[in-house]
């Protein structure tokens, strides 16, 4: 948990000195972190600056949650600062009627709208339905259900998760009505797999987006919004980037290569990785063996060799992988490198055949040709896509 919280300070820090004076900040937490994180940003934005804290009720107590010796959890917390409280930006927001309360506007005029009447000093006044807004929106939300849940007594529900930790877009957008104009420039620091970005755009505010992962980069703008021309910074766009990369950042350039291969994620653990830098499965069994197994090697630099690429060939046997990948930064022309891919055999899915073991190269990748390979699994989804170039 400190360390955690050293490595939140140092990003608040930061979203304090960005934001505007009329700005907010939202952080997402659950109850193992969210007092933690109370006692952080009281001390980085200030205690006047807190706002609310919102219950985000996105469950029922049902199914698979009811297991464990305590009460279930169906909530996550919000916690909300300004910059300035005061000159923050607040756009009253509502939530429809209950029905018990629509049963009150009970009365309709020669205009067929309908009305309730209350009596306020003395005199009789009426409230019309179209010109009542709702519920003024509190600090507990239970109309919008996490992605992964199912259709149940929410009002509002958003069903079946792509990704993992992804958030509906409804929340992300109620976020942004809140505090936001259109045209306001919105930054989600973290922004995986870009629901506040879909969600800025739909609300025709502007965005940045930042995060780790080369793969959210590539979601974002071939998933959320279809659009490659997005400009993107901090990851190659050509092979003197990848070079600059591989020089400053090993183990990021390894991570960035096996994303280019669809289907594939790269180890969480980068040391010690027993040769193997990234994981995927076939969607498909293939003839030959029993195992969906995709395995990859990324070389960078001057570390490609034939000792490396026999050893990965042996982790391949080990695992028993059905095919594998050895990305490098060039082709690969070793003839004894090319004889041990030959004598690896191929593997059989469908009426295609693939060799076992693959060559493939960060030069293939930005001269636009394609990796041979067979049709992958999604690694988060496990829906099934087909080769292309991201």
């Amino acid at each position: 948990m400190l360390a955690y919280l050293t490595y939140m300070a140092e990003r608040l820090e930061e979203m304090h000195r960005l934001l505007k004076p009329t700005g907010c900040v939202y952080l997402h937490c659950n109850q193992f972190a969210s007092h933690y994180l109370k006692i952080l940003m009281d001390a980085i934005f200030g205690p006047k600056n807190f706002i609310n804290e919102i219950i985000w009720n996105y469950g029922t107590p049902s199914g698979g949650r009811a297991g464990g010796k305590k009460p279930v959890k169906t909530h996550d917390c919000l916690l909300v600062y300004a910059k300035k409280y005061g000159a923050h930006l607040y756009n009253k927001q509502f939530t429809p009627y209950s029905d018990s309360y629509l049963k009150w506007f009970r009365h309709t005029d020669d205009d067929g709208r309908q009305y309730r009447t209350r009596s306020r000093k003395g005199n009789i006044h009426r409230q019309y339905l179209d010109e009542s807004p709702g519920n003024p929106l509190s600090t507990v939300w239970s109309d919008i259900m996490q992605n992964y849940g199912k259709s149940g007594w929410f009002p509002t529900t958003q069903v079946g998760t792509k990704y993992p930790t992804e958030k509906p877009l409804d929340l992300l957008e109620r976020i942004l009505d809140m505090s936001s104009n259109p045209d306001d420039l919105v930054l989600d620091p973290f922004c995986g797999c870009g629901t506040t970005i879909e969600a800025a755009k739909r609300k025709k505010r502007r965005w940045i987006g930042i995060d780790i992962s080369a793969f959210a980069v590539d979601l974002v703008r071939n998933e959320r919004l279809m659009d490659k021309d997005i400009p993107a910074y901090g990851i190659p766009t050509d092979m003197a980037s990848a070079h600059k990369l591989v020089s400053d950042r090993p183990f990021e350039f390894e991570s960035w290569a096996i994303t280019r291969l669809p289907g594939f994620v790269p180890n969480t653990k980068q040391r010690g990785d027993g040769g193997v830098d990234g994981r995927g499965k076939l969607a498909v069994l293939p003839n030959e063996t029993e195992s969906t197994t995709a395995l990859a090697q990324a070389k960078g630099g001057k570390t490609f060799s034939i000792d490396s690429v026999r050893a990965f060939a042996s982790v391949m046997d080990q695992e028993n992988a059905a095919i594998g990948y050895y990305v490098t930064m060039k082709p690969v022309t070793s003839p004894s490198a090319l004889t041990l891919k030959a004598n690896m055999g191929k593997v059989t899915v469908g009426v295609s055949q693939y060799p076992k073991f693959n060559f493939w190269s960060v030069s293939d990748y930005f001269e636009g040709n394609l990796p041979h390979m067979p049709p992958m699994n999604n690694p988060y989804t496990g829906e099934q896509i087909h080769a292309t170039l991201f």
